[in-house]
Parts: structure tokens; sequence; C-alpha cells
């Protein structure tokens, strides 16, 4: 069903997006798509596109998306088979030490900023204390493990 219009089309209201397609309808043509099988989430902020249509830049874009869905598939896939691990103490105030709950070896430690940017990269062995950010916030911590390529990550708070 589209926004103020009660009676349920037959079909796929867009044809060029896969059928396993979940849409939010927003004012101005902002969108919220949802692609389970993909771990995939798409939103669309802004002014609109320009038309009085709320598919019809729906129906343009898709033919652009759709071909490259295997490599963001990829990528996500990439990221949700990374493994959790609990830090502790976590919260934690700013400047205070970190255990890390590691096994033997040497490991490439990285605070990242909640928006993703790398902050400071270090290198550690198992066993080790790692010392938190000095500016309180959310940050989240990147453990690698060079000779696997193993990835770990914790999201810490700092106070």
């Amino acid at each position: 069903m589209l926004p103020d219009f009660q009676i349920p089309l037959p079909g796929p209201l867009i044809p060029q997006a896969p059928a396993e397609l979940v849409m939010g309808l927003g004012k101005n043509e902002q969108k919220l798509y949802l692609l389970p099988s993909r771990n995939l989430v798409i939103v669309r902020m802004g002014n609109g596109a320009g038309s009085e249509v709320p598919i019809v830049f729906d129906r343009a874009f898709w033919p652009y998306l759709t071909p490259i869905l295997p490599a963001i598939s990829q990528s996500t896939a990439q990221i949700t088979q990374a493994e959790l691990i609990q830090i502790s103490p976590n919260p934690i105030a700013s400047g205070s030490q970190l255990h890390l709950p590691l096994t033997e070896g040497n490991y490439t430690c990285q605070w990242l900023s909640a928006s993703g940017s790398l902050l400071k990269s270090e290198q550690h062995r198992s066993a080790s204390t790692l010392q938190a950010p000095e500016r309180a916030g959310l940050y989240f911590l990147k453990i690698i493990e060079p000779k696997s390529g193993k990835q770990y990550y914790s999201k810490v708070v700092v106070q």
C-alpha cells in the first residue's frame, strides 16, 4: 500500500528491487529499505526527489543499486563474522586501564570513534592492558590478530 492510498496494489511496487524488500515511505520521499537476508538497511533522507509520485525515485534508484548488492552483502557478512568480546571494566573512567581477554600472541588494537574513524592504533601482547581514551564518549575497540587475520570488536563507554 502507498501512503494516503488505502487500496492494496497487486504485484510488486518496485519490480526492479529484490522481492524480499521491506520499505518504509516517509515525508518528502524519505525512505527506509530493509533487505533482511543481506543484513542491509538503506536510508534516504533529505529533500524530495522532485516527483509527485512517491515511487518514481525508487524505480530509478534500484537499477543502479541491484548490480552492486552482491559486493555489499559480502562486506556486511565480513562484519557479522567478526567476534564480539567482553572488555572489563566497561564503562570505564577516562585514561584507566582495560584488561584484554586474549590468548597468547601479538595483536593490533585500534580505537575507533562512534562514527568509525580510526583514532589510535597500537601493538599489544596477550593478557596485557590497554589505556582507555582520555575523552569521555562511546568508542569501539577493534582487535586484530595479524597471524590469522581474525578480528574482535567491543563497544566501550568512557566516562
